[in-house]
């Protein structure tokens, strides 16, 4: 029992920081493409 709760909780960090680094990094990704599109 105490294997399958550290997992799930395990998922669940690795969600929530996965979805707090995609709100972060969507706009600067988007600066980083219109930089390259720039540039070229």
């Amino acid at each position: 029992m105490l294997e399958i709760i550290v997992i799930i909780l395990l998922l669940s960090i690795v969600g929530l920081l996965f979805r707090i680094n995609s709100k972060l990094t969507e706009r600067d990704w988007v600066k980083e493409a219109m930089e390259r599109d720039a540039s070229k």
